[in-house]
């Protein structure tokens, strides 16, 4: 959707999917009290909201009305403002359905509306397939990201990207636990061979073998 500046527009992140004990703040000026950040005047939150069912759109209609400068809203997770199918409609309908709501509120208002959702656990020859749930989601939506890592402790993870309007892409990602950051290392496949050479570099054997080749070299 239309392109935003971090600096001027304004962003709302609904956090829905947290421990609330966890999260003792109720307000943004609450938010700004309790963290020790600079946090942007160009930042709202929440954590509740209701489901696409019970009003949602409706509010955030009444967002967009007292914050018309908003280019970004992110909501963690799908999950949380979803209710499912009806007895009238099957799963793919009912993904497809509620996905199309939030897209064509985005469309409205030209604006990209961020959804966090996530994977199955099982494994998949085509990632996109882990998508938890029906192809309805990736089916209306205009871009998908999977953040997809070989194991839960993995400070290493694959991003695969793909959509309408972008070019499939795997980017290769490095997560900093001192900053919390993910940081791109750059395209998946050429990081890949890149750390393979690296592999055979580093084994023993080979480095063994490099140190007789350099005392004797016919040997």
């Amino acid at each position: 959707q239309g392109r935003y500046n971090p600096r001027s527009d304004r962003i709302n992140i609904m956090l829905l999917d947290r421990y609330l004990p966890r999260i003792e703040f109720d307000s943004y000026e609450d938010f700004k009290e309790n963290y020790i950040v600079n946090v942007p005047e160009n930042f709202n939150f929440a954590i509740k909201a209701p489901s696409l069912a019970n009003g949602l759109i409706d509010m955030l209609e009444k967002h967009m009305q007292e914050h018309p400068n908003t280019k970004l809203i992110a909501i963690d997770t799908l999950q949380k403002i979803r209710t499912g199918a009806s007895r009238q409609e099957g799963a793919y309908a009912a993904d497809y359905r509620e996905v199309g709501m939030l897209k064509s509120f985005a469309d409205k208002y030209n604006i990209t509306v961020l959804l966090v959702h996530h994977l199955r656990k099982q494994k998949d020859a085509d990632v996109f397939n882990k998508i938890s749930g029906t192809n309805g989601i990736m089916g209306v939506a205009d871009t998908i990201f999977i953040l997809d890592k070989d194991c839960r402790e993995s400070n290493e993870a694959k991003l695969h990207i793909t959509g309408r309007d972008v070019e499939f892409d795997e980017l290769y990602l490095s997560f900093d636990k001192s900053t919390c950051q993910w940081t791109c290392e750059g395209n998946a496949e050429i990081q890949a061979k890149k750390r393979e050479v690296k592999e055979y570099t580093n084994d023993p054997i080979i480095k063994a073998l490099r140190k007789l080749i350099e005392i004797d070299a016919d040997w």
